[in-house]
């Protein structure tokens, strides 16, 4: 199924933005964002935190051979982002030799699904590359 619009724009800076929240009492970062914080129990006391140039280190990963995507395998990463946070998403840019422990990334916003003509777009995250060369798709 194509993706619908509303539920796509219910949280418009997460989704475009790759907003996280910081809580204002302890300071714990959140991703995606949260309305409660998990360390302190605060509510509603965050202040949004753009995440799009933050890098991050990959903790663990999965190499999915099953899964649909346009340049099979789907590489799967968990990254705990510098300052606070952790967010798992797609690999991009990579080979399976790039799926490592410990590997930096940045994140870039990318196609994720294409269904019935309609394309939809998330954030995924690519290997750190000094002198990388224009984004694709």
């Amino acid at each position: 199924e194509p993706p619908y619009a509303p539920p796509a724009h219910r949280r418009n800076s997460w989704k475009y933005g790759f907003i996280a929240s910081r809580c204002e009492k302890c300071g714990t970062r959140h991703l995606p964002p949260d309305r409660v914080c998990v360390s302190c129990r605060s509510v509603d006391a965050m202040t949004d935190e753009p995440m799009e140039h933050v890098q991050g280190t990959v903790a663990t990963f999965t190499v999915d051979r099953l899964a649909h995507t346009p340049s099979p395998p789907m590489l799967v990463v968990v990254v705990d982002y510098d300052g606070g946070g952790r967010f798992r998403c797609q690999l991009t840019d990579a080979t399976e030799a790039d799926a490592v422990i410990g590997a930096r990334v940045e994140m870039t916003f990318r196609r994720t699904v294409t269904a019935a003509g309609v394309h939809n777009y998330f954030w995924k995250a690519r290997p750190v590359r000094f002198g990388a060369g224009p984004e694709e798709d």
